[in-house]
């Protein structure tokens, strides 16, 4: 191959480099662009997941509270429903201590009779410490005596009789207080309850609305964490072309550089090539002056020597 036709193949190789490189830039600005919107999409995502965090934990802690005053009056209701609970236990169980009590005072009527039923017991234990007095400080006959004894033994049994009765009605008495009592506590109990329920009720709708809401953020961030992953694994993927495009790139410039010095060395030999064959055609013509004996230059001498023109 001529030398000419080798710088002409050595040109285009150099254009194609060229051609070569210039594309690359392209795609470079293709890739670099890609990544860089990719990298933003990464960034608006990471800003709206931090919104969505910050509003995820105010939700949390809104539901930590409410849900702690849930179960607050959770407690109190409890506790007065349990409490309402033994009351109504309690009033079973007076009821029927009401019941044996009533049959025990009917039992005691059919004992005694309806003047006895009106007395004082206090005025009878009067009478016989009376007449134990009237007994211990009088002189008496024996007749007398036993008429005392037969009364006080008479007034103790009466006593015994009063008092048995008016302890029956009195147990009756406390039978039914108590479980009063246990009634107007279940009433209090239950204007208690009242407002704890709708407030409980209401603290509970609140807390499956905070839970929803917690839960529906958590899903919108896991989904946006998810999102953002996979574009940021897309950006890697351009950063990591972009890498091997510059790696190409500069293997394209190294290679153009080799060429280029290539390009430069052939022109060079062709230029010397060139050079030496016009210097080449004068050294004939001064040869054959030389040979015809005409006085040379300094400059001629100097070229016939170049090209061993010169008989030694």
């Amino acid at each position: 191959m001529s030398n000419n036709g080798n710088i002409e193949s050595i040109r285009e190789k150099l254009n194609q480099l060229r051609q070569k490189l210039q594309e690359k830039e392209e795609e470079e600005k293709i890739v670099r662009s890609r990544r860089d919107e990719l990298n933003s999409q990464v960034k608006k995502i990471s800003a709206e997941v931090r919104a969505l965090k910050d509003k995820y934990f105010e939700v949390r802690e809104q539901l930590n509270k409410i849900r702690a005053e849930k179960n607050e009056m959770f407690g109190k209701i409890k506790a007065l429903n349990e409490e309402k609970k033994k009351l109504i236990k309690e009033i079973r169980d007076l009821k029927k201590q009401h019941n044996e009590a009533k049959e025990n005072l009917r039992s005691i009527k059919e004992t005694v009779d309806r003047n006895v039923q009106r007395m004082n017991p206090e005025e009878i234990k009067s009478k016989i410490m009376e007449l134990e007095w009237e007994y211990q400080t009088k002189t008496l006959t024996l007749e007398e005596e036993k008429y005392y004894m037969d009364r006080i033994k008479n007034l103790e049994m009466l006593y015994l009789k009063v008092k048995m009765y008016n302890d029956a009605r009195e147990k009756i008495s406390l039978i039914r207080s108590k479980m009063s009592e246990n009634f107007k506590r279940i009433e209090e109990i239950n204007r208690q309850l009242e407002p704890l329920l709708e407030d409980y009720v209401r603290r509970k709708k609140e807390v499956n609305k905070l839970r929803t809401e917690r839960d529906n953020l958590r899903g919108q961030i896991e989904k946006l964490l998810k999102e953002k992953e996979e574009i940021r694994q897309e950006a890697n993927s351009y950063h990591e072309r972009l890498l091997n495009i510059a790696q190409e790139k500069k293997e394209i410039k190294d290679e153009l550089e080799r060429v280029v010095l290539l390009l430069k060395a052939q022109e060079l030999s062709r230029k010397i090539e060139q050079r030496r064959k016009r210097l080449y055609s004068r050294a004939q013509l001064i040869y054959e002056k030389y040979k015809r004996g005409e006085k040379l230059t300094l400059e001629e001498f100097k070229i016939l020597m170049e090209f061993n023109m010169i008989p030694k």
